[in-house]
């Protein structure tokens, strides 16, 4: 019986991590779409990499500049926890579009402009990397290590999420957008730019 027992525990413990690299090689395969709609600027492929709540967010920027509130504009993007990215994708939208058109714009077309700016910034960022390790997987969630070789000789590392909806692995965008809000303040900051000063002064221009 206790042979038995631990015949059984070996079994399990076997099939858990066949499983579980099964699950990986989903999430990587799933970042290496991400990585090539980036590389063809094809935001409609980003969208299907993307999670529900990546959307959402990125979706709640067009209700908000269905309003002429500046006060109401001024304080979702201070406490959002990226001011920097999303005070000059709110600017874009109202560089590119008539008022006329920010009120009759699908959403899905507005994903598509809004992710044009996504683009630009990701791009560059994400060419070059690679699978390197696994450091979370389980049914609902999972973080990957990714690294590209840099010219000195170091390595860049970037920690990716998925998040599984519907039985399909998807990339959590929130966790990039940490990091590019991050990369944004840091260049705030070298040319001695007071953060939430540039956030003011860029709504000033179009409230």
């Amino acid at each position: 019986m206790k042979r038995y027992t631990v015949f059984l525990l070996l079994f399990f413990l076997l099939f858990l991590g066949c499983s579980n690299e099964e699950e990986e090689q989903v999430m990587v395969g799933v970042f290496q779409q991400y990585q090539a709609a980036l590389s063809e600027e094809d935001p409609g492929k980003i969208l299907n990499c993307i999670d529900s709540n990546s959307r959402q967010y990125l979706l709640a920027q067009l209700e908000l500049l269905r309003r002429e509130d500046r006060k109401a504009v001024q304080e979702y993007v201070t406490k959002s926890p990226h001011p920097v990215l999303n005070v000059e994708m709110i600017a874009r939208a109202l560089n590119y579009y008539q008022p006329e058109q920010i009120d009759t714009i699908s959403f899905d077309n507005f994903l598509h402009f809004d992710l044009g700016y996504w683009i630009e910034l990701e791009k560059p960022v994400m060419e070059g990397y690679t699978f390197r390790e696994k450091l979370l997987v389980n049914d609902r969630k999972g973080i990957l290590k990714f690294a590209r070789l840099m010219a000195d000789g170091r390595y860049m590392v970037a920690d990716m999420e998925f998040l599984k909806e519907n039985g399909t692995w998807k990339l959590n965008l929130m966790e990039r957008l940490d990091v590019q809000e991050i990369n944004a303040r840091t260049i705030l900051k070298t040319m001695d730019r007071n953060i939430w000063k540039y956030v003011a002064e860029t709504l000033d221009k179009y409230y």
